[in-house]
């Protein structure tokens, strides 16, 4: 598939039908009062298809849980094999390279911005996210009945809400940035969490081979069918998926006052998420190390000074630094001991309401935590 500004024009008009009308539905028949109802109902309820859901909602559910029929089994196992080997990585390279790069998509950014979701609740949406990762990528998550399957339907059907919302606000959508959450801003996001991800995790200092990639990549590319993508919007492999992904952000990556705002609500939350100080000032030098001096301009990043940062506290802890490590290796073995921190008190963040803690399964806790600690800590 070759993809071209003519193409993506249309998708960026383009939203999910199918969602879409099942959503409408809902609201017009007057099964929920609201929109609002609808989405609550989507955030607090584990269940795969709740039975206090209305009957549209349910028979959706159940209709989009079938995987495609090109999904390959043996590359999701690949695939869950890499996420079980590298997860921290994984998901210190989503906070740290995806999140903030998906915040340089000016108009995409705009719809997280208007629902306020980082800025106003900013654990929720951080534990959502690696919930969601892990829940995909963890053993068994895309099979009929996995944990990845239905926060799949659950995030397509919470964004057929949004688009609801944002249409039928006065005076919140312009249509100039195209239809909020539209199929090209879908397959940015894919991307971020595939080509992005992976990039991140290589720049940790983690060698990803060929193979390895394309079973990730196919992984998410399932994730993203169940999600409502066109399937021309679907690489075939990393060399496809590297090819979009520079497409999508030539159209789309400039700075914005609402990507710089969540990028600082992001950073504030990667530094609470760390023990006492020591880590101050960490966050904003990983992420521009993980996606680069460009973006991390566009997203108003203040120049780190990574020397004065080896004299302070991190200097005193790392201080078996070898002196003659380049720049990348000395972040690498930072950033390795500081996704750990961040795994650890994520996990015992509750995401509010209703909803249970984030949840890592206990096998993939053993393998991913440090030398000498008990299993299952």
């Amino acid at each position: 598939m070759t993809w071209d500004d003519a193409l993506l024009d249309v998708k960026r008009q383009r939203m999910d039908p199918e969602a879409d009308e099942a959503v409408r539905h809902v609201i017009e028949a007057g099964e929920v009062e609201s929109v609002d109802a609808l989405l609550a109902g989507l955030v607090r309820d584990d269940q795969l298809v709740p039975e206090r859901f209305p009957p549209t909602v349910r028979d959706y559910l159940l209709r989009t849980a079938a995987l495609p029929e090109w999904a390959d089994p043996d590359l999701i196992e690949q695939g869950e094999a890499f996420f079980g080997e590298h997860g921290v990585s994984v998901i210190l390279s989503l906070f740290c390279a995806a999140l903030p790069a998906s915040y340089a998509a000016a108009d995409g950014v705009r719809v997280l911005y208007l629902t306020g979701r980082l800025r106003t609740s900013p654990y929720r949406r951080i534990v959502e996210t690696a919930q969601l990762i892990v829940d995909v990528m963890a053993e068994g998550g895309l099979s009929p009945q996995g944990d990845g399957v239905r926060d799949a339907q659950k995030v397509r059907l919470m964004h057929a809400g949004v688009r609801r919302w944002l249409l039928t606000s006065p005076g919140v959508w312009d249509a100039a940035w195209g239809a909020p959450l539209n199929q090209e801003d879908l397959a940015g996001t894919l991307m971020a969490f595939t080509v992005g991800v992976l990039q991140g995790v290589e720049r940790l200092g983690v060698t990803v081979l060929p193979w390895q990639e394309e079973a990730y990549l196919h992984a998410w590319k399932v994730v993203g069918a169940l999600m409502g993508l066109d399937a021309d919007l679907l690489p075939a492999d990393m060399a496809a998926a590297r090819e979009l992904t520079a497409l999508i952000e030539r159209r789309n990556f400039r700075p914005s006052p609402e990507g710089q705002e969540l990028t600082r609500a992001l950073v504030a939350l990667l530094e609470e998420s760390a023990p006492g100080t020591v880590f101050r000032g960490f966050p904003p030098t990983l992420i521009r190390h993980l996606i680069g001096d460009d973006v991390g301009n566009m997203l108003g990043l203040a120049p780190e000074d990574w020397t004065a940062k080896l004299l302070g506290p991190l200097g005193r802890l790392f201080g078996d630094l070898d002196a003659t490590l380049e720049r990348s290796a000395q972040l690498s073995q930072v950033a390795a001991v500081f996704g750990q921190h961040l795994i650890d008190s994520v996990v015992w963040i509750e995401r509010g309401g209703a909803r249970a803690p984030f949840h890592i399964p206990t096998g993939l806790l053993d393998r991913w935590a440090p030398p000498g600690a008990a299993p299952g800590a």
